[in-house]
């Protein structure tokens, strides 16, 4: 216990979520435009 949280700590979580959200837009713009295809064809 007792971990404090260190820039370098910070730096890392920031640079983890950047590249969860950079690899999170794409698959949702595909979702979203595969269901308003699906939508449209049927």
């Amino acid at each position: 216990m007792g971990k404090r949280w260190h820039p370098v700590w910070l730096g890392v979580g920031l640079a983890v979520a950047a590249v969860v959200g950079v690899l999170w837009v794409p698959w949702v713009f595909v979702g979203v435009t595969a269901g308003f295809a699906t939508s449209g064809s049927t």
